[in-house]
Parts: structure tokens; C-alpha cells; sequence
């Protein structure tokens, strides 16, 4: 489950622990990337801050930290990326 909430062209986003233990085996930044891009393209949100159990100091697989906020970017999310 989530909950989302906007201020100042940040949407924030307070996934809970699921979304790390159930993410699929995929690297780590196309999930975060998967929400970010999809959440910017809304009018009015620049950025996407991703919080898991309402804490954005963490590492997503210990590789994504998503200590800050995110703004687009399509190069997770294009097809062939990982190539």
C-alpha cells in the first residue's frame, strides 16, 4: 500500500515495506524510475520523493538511496536501456 501527498511541485511517496521484499529481480532503479516517471508526467509534479514506511533515508536494494527527491528520467524506463 502507498499514500501520496503534494507540496510545491513535490509529490511524496509513502510506499510501504512490501514494495522492497516484493519487487521483482530487476535492477533496483526501475521501480523508483517506473513511479517517478510515471508521477511526473502529472501536471503541476516536478519531483517525486519515495519514502518506504514513511523514511526516505534509506537505500532501496542498497543500491537506490532515496535520500532526495526525483525528477524525470526516461532511461530506466525507454525500452533497450538495459542493453
Amino acid at each position: 500500500s502507498s499514500d501520496l501527498q503534494m507540496h510545491d511541485g513535490t509529490c511524496y511517496v509513502n510506499l510501504s515495506s512490501e514494495f522492497e521484499e516484493d519487487a521483482l529481480d530487476m535492477n533496483a532503479w526501475l521501480p523508483v524510475y517506473s513511479i517517478v516517471d510515471s508521477l511526473t508526467r502529472l501536471d503541476g509534479v516536478e519531483y517525486v520523493q519515495l519514502m518506504i514506511e514513511g523514511n526516505s533515508l534509506v537505500s532501496f536494494r542498497n543500491t537506490a538511496d532515496l535520500d532526495h527527491p526525483f525528477s524525470e528520467d526516461l532511461r530506466y524506463t525507454q525500452p533497450g536501456w538495459d542493453d
